[in-house]
């Protein structure tokens, strides 16, 4: 027998709906030790994953670590950028959004 059919015979079986564990029933302080450690743009995903995500994410108020933060408009574009901090290592990163007709 492989290694993969003895892994397929040793699998968990499937959760009942009332024994299944969802993420946003992580305790509190597991949410915001994850929020600490991402930045500005995982934040943003995670606020599009699930209304739960989005409304805790709101409430909570994690730090974006937003330095800065411009705004360029003119008739034919709008250029936006910004920069935050990247916890580790210790750097930042400046990011170009850019529309014109």
């Amino acid at each position: 027998m492989s290694y993969l059919e003895c892994y397929k015979y040793e699998e968990t079986p499937p959760l009942s709906p009332s024994q299944r564990v969802y993420i946003i029933d992580m305790p509190d302080l597991v949410m915001r030790k994850i929020l600490e450690e991402v930045d500005l743009v995982s934040i943003m995903i995670l606020r599009k994953v699930c209304r739960a995500f989005r409304n805790y994410i709101d409430d909570t108020k994690p730090d974006s670590k937003l330095n800065g933060l411009a705004i360029y408009v003119r008739s034919d574009s709008i250029r936006v950028s910004y920069e935050y901090f990247l916890s580790k290592p210790l750097r930042s990163e400046m990011v170009w959004l850019e529309w014109s007709e």
